[in-house]
Formats: structure tokens, C-alpha cells, sequence
């Protein structure tokens, strides 16, 4: 990744505005900053081309209709072997429900959704089977948490962590999950809309194809055009997709490392305490901009500009978890090296269609 590339106060401001107000059209952000819409249009294109904002369409997993089970898979190996052997586990990850893949040279993070326990705990015995068979003798550690969707959030903690690297401060994280600094995606109080063989195809295309003009998805899923925008807007309306403004906090600049912690709690957290307790930790640590967690374990994702910082988050989470811990596993990584996997795999699997 080339270094980051600095930032005038405007475009800091645009950004922050952007992803912090994801309703407002660009001529009302424009507004807002006080800025011409033709000014304001030309520092967006600039933070794009810099790899900075990126405008996506996310999907929601607690929405979509089967899922049930989330995986995480950290693996630490001995030495550097991810280019060499890159081509077998790009291989084999096909064959796994894969939504992101976290990576360096000696360590990968996956993301994973199942339809049911027993998909995901197939998936486990295959992939020990690949590592015992294309890594043996390079792992040093390895965990495969499983965890039912229906006790998972995700949140992010976007806009406060723009604050933070603008000004050193953040929003305030209220422990009652509200309020516009702690955006998340909760367990649904019901079960998920169904979905028809189109809708299932274009959710696939959207995240298969993220910089595909209309036409190419329309065509992709084998329907007109002036189809997609009811389609897309039908999925909206089932809260399987939404359209964000977001941006990669490895280019930002001042980043050098990100750092992983996942966490198993030898005791549950009941109530209101989880809440409680991951905005205690989000407040002590303004460099977390995603976290995942359900009552017995927590997966956080932080970004900082030295070492000393995320020195400081990691007795910080310590502190704050106190005697509760039951494992605990923390990487750091330079952001240089860290290298991000976005990929359908997992929408495939679990919607049982293609695009």
C-alpha cells in the first residue's frame, strides 16, 4: 500500500461530513460547510482518488434470510508463508463462506456466515483438514469461534474516529447504543423478509461487483435496467442493503498499525451491562472504528499512529475486561501490510444462487 497522502482541513471536513451524515444529498453537505457545490464535488473526487471515501452498498447480514450462524477464524502462523502459498488457500477459501478477509504475512482473520451449525462446523473440520495438509508445521495458533447471529451486533464507530484523527477528541459513546457515534447492526426482533430469486441475485451482484455501473449489474442478474432501482429499493425497505459512505482508515493519513482483539468473557454479560461495557471501552479507546460482540465474546478493530497508542488501547481493553477474560488474543499490525478481502462467498452460500 503506497504511503498515505495528507489532507487539508477541507477535505477532513468533507469527509467527516459525508460519513457522519449519510441522509444528506452532496448539495446539502455542501450547504451545510458552506461551501459551493462545485467545490465541494471536486474535494469528493479528490478523497476517491486517494483510496480514502468509498461509497458502497453494505449488506446486513442479521437480514438476510437463513443465516445463523457467524465464525471467526484467526490464524497465526510461525513464519511468513501467505505468498507462498496464496494460491491454495485462494483456492480453498472459495469453498467457504467467506465475507471479509482480514491478512498479512503471518496472520489472517476471516469472517464467516453459516446457515446452520452444521455448515459451519463442516467448514471448520475442512479447513483444519486444508491447513493440516498445505500449512502443516507453520501454524502457531489457531481459534474458530462460533456464535448464534441472533446474539451478534456489529458496530461502527465511524464518524467519532474521523473526530479523533481531526482533533485528537470523539464524540462521546452513550451506553444506551444511541446516538449518531455508535451506528450498529442488531439481532432483528423478528425473523428476516423474504427474499425472490432477483433480489437474492442482485444482493450477490451488488457486493460481487461494487464498481459496476447500473447496466452491468442489471444485465449480470438478467433483468432491465430501469428494474434495478425497484429492486434495490425493495431491499432497502427489507433493511438487507443500505448505501454508506464510508472510507479506509489505512489510508487515512497518520496510520501505522491496526490492531485485532479477540475476546472470549469467562462470564456472560447480562442486560444492559454488554452495552455498558463496550461503550467503556470505546470511550477510553476513540481508535476503534468496528467492533462485533454478543454477551461472551467480543471482536474489536482498531487503527493508530504508533505503537504507543495501540500499546495503550491494549492495557486499556485489559482494564476495562478486568477478571472477565477467558481468552485473549491481540495483533498488531503495520498498515502497510495488512492487506483487507471483501468477497461474495458467503451470499452465495447462504442464499443458494449465483451472479
Amino acid at each position: 500500500m503506497p504511503p498515505a497522502q495528507a489532507l487539508t482541513k477541507r477535505e477532513w471536513k468533507v469527509l467527516l461530513e459525508l460519513v457522519g451524515h449519510q441522509l444528506d444529498s452532496d448539495k446539502a453537505a455542501a450547504g451545510k460547510l458552506g461551501m459551493a457545490p462545485s467545490n465541494f464535488a471536486v474535494i469528493k473526487k479528490r478523497l476517491v482518488e486517494k483510496g480514502i471515501l468509498i461509497e458502497e452498498i453494505r449488506v446486513n447480514p442479521h437480514a438476510l434470510p437463513g443465516v445463523k450462524i457467524a465464525s471467526f477464524v484467526w490464524i497465526d502462523y510461525n513464519q511468513p508463508v501467505r505468498d507462498s502459498l496464496r494460491d491454495d488457500f485462494e483456492a480453498a477459501w472459495k469453498n467457504f463462506p467467506i465475507s471479509v478477509t482480514y491478512a498479512s504475512q503471518d496472520w489472517s482473520l476471516n469472517l464467516d456466515y453459516f446457515k446452520s451449525f452444521e455448515d459451519a462446523e463442516n467448514a471448520r473440520l475442512k479447513l483444519a483438514e486444508v491447513l493440516r495438509n498445505k500449512a502443516k508445521g507453520y501454524v502457531s495458533d489457531y481459534i474458530w469461534k462460533m456464535v448464534p447471529l441472533s446474539h451478534l451486533s456489529i458496530c461502527y464507530m465511524k464518524r467519532r474516529f474521523i473526530e479523533h484523527c481531526m482533533t485528537g477528541r470523539a464524540s462521546y459513546v452513550d451506553s444506551s447504543g444511541s446516538g449518531s457515534a455508535w451506528e450498529c447492526e442488531h439481532p432483528l426482533d423478528g425473523p428476516p423478509a423474504r427474499l425472490n430469486d432477483t433480489e437474492r441475485r442482485a444482493v450477490i451482484a451488488f457486493r460481487k461487483y461494487p464498481g459496476m455501473r447500473k447496466s452491468g449489474i442489471a444485465e449480470k442478474i438478467g433483468i432491465q435496467q430501469s428494474s434495478l432501482s425497484e429492486v434495490f429499493a425493495s431491499l432497502r425497505r427489507k433493511g438487507v442493503v443500505s448505501y454508506v459512505r464510508t472510507f479506509d482508515p489505512a489510508r487515512l493519513p497518520g496510520m501505522g498499525a491496526a490492531s485485532f482483539a479477540l475476546v472470549e468473557f469467562k462470564q456472560p454479560l447480562l442486560g444492559d451491562e454488554v452495552t455498558r461495557v463496550m461503550a467503556e471501552l470505546l470511550n477510553k479507546t476513540p481508535q476503534i472504528v468496528r467492533i462485533n460482540y454478543t454477551p461472551t465474546f467480543m471482536l474489536s478493530t482498531g487503527y493508530f499512529g504508533d505503537l504507543d497508542a495501540v500499546e495503550n488501547a491494549h492495557l486499556a481493553m485489559l482494564r476495562t475486561l478486568g477478571d472477565n477474560i477467558k481468552l485473549f488474543n491481540f495483533k498488531i499490525v503495520p498498515c502497510g501490510h495488512l492487506e483487507t478481502i471483501h468477497t461474495p462467498y458467503f451470499l452465495e452460500h447462504v442464499l443458494d444462487a449465483k451472479a
